[in-house]
């Protein structure tokens, strides 16, 4: 590396002034600083391409630049992220990622009386309900059989459409299976949901959606706690169906 100093040494104190540093090879990778000191509109730049602004650089501002004590990383001339002198941190390109499972965002610094403040989890899909127990038989195929699902944190919020085709009802617990995530095994987190459409429940029905502990299926309950069945005269497990549930998962 070769240093070229305009100025000069003066006693015990050193003072570099406009720096200019030339390529430095290490191995594969070529590392071009270009420094400027004692301008206070300069800024240091630190590349690691072949030429000024190509591959990853940094770029640190100097005292009187409108982005003073700022830190950007920079792709070429593509900004990622920018580390503000305030202290904030700004993704201007792609996403924060967690490749570790368990980690995440720690928010200790506001703790409560909660037995964690670690948000590690956040997640959108699809699934697919199924018509499980409460029939003889069947079913022989679905009109509709579409679901999705937001999960933040442990808390799961799904939604499901399913209009099933050819099932023959018995005197069994109507439950639907298939639920993207399995349930809390804590009995106080139990599940519940409600209707946005049913064709296949009358309105005097009473029915209350519920989800047990441990379990991917959503089961139909009467008010007074007595199982819905696929036989019951105000049923019937063929016509088309919307819910939507909420639940803490394991």
């Amino acid at each position: 590396m070769t240093i070229k100093q305009t100025g000069g040494i003066f006693g015990r104190n050193v003072t570099l002034n406009d720096v200019e540093a030339e390529t430095v090879e290490a191995t594969t990778k070529v590392i071009t600083p270009i420094i400027t000191n004692g301008v206070t509109s300069g800024t240091l730049t630190i590349g690691a391409g072949a030429a000024q602004n190509t591959g990853a650089n940094i770029l640190m501002y100097g005292e009187g630049h409108a982005q003073v004590s700022d830190f950007l990383f920079r792709a070429g001339t593509t900004q990622l992220v920018r580390m503000q002198d305030s202290g904030e941190v700004k993704i201007i390109n792609g996403n924060v990622r967690f490749d570790t499972a368990g980690t995440g965002i720690d928010f200790s610094a506001t703790s409560g009386a909660g037995t964690s403040e670690l948000f590690d989890d956040y997640e959108e899909g699809t699934w697919s309900p199924v018509l499980s127990t409460g029939m003889v038989s069947g079913p022989s195929g679905y009109t509709t059989q579409r679901g999705s699902y937001t999960k933040v944190g442990n808390l799961v919020s799904a939604q499901l459409e399913m209009d099933a085709n050819g099932a023959v009802g018995s005197a069994a617990l109507i439950t639907l299976s298939g639920l993207p995530f399995t349930s809390s095994a804590n009995s106080l987190a139990h599940g519940g949901g409600f209707f946005t459409y049913s064709n296949s429940f009358s309105t005097g029905s009473n029915v209350n959606i519920h989800i047990p502990a441990s379990d991917t299926k959503i089961a139909f309950y009467r008010s007074n706690g007595n199982q819905v069945l696929g036989i019951d005269s105000d049923v019937n497990i063929n016509n088309l169906v919307m819910i939507t549930v909420v639940y803490v998962a394991a």
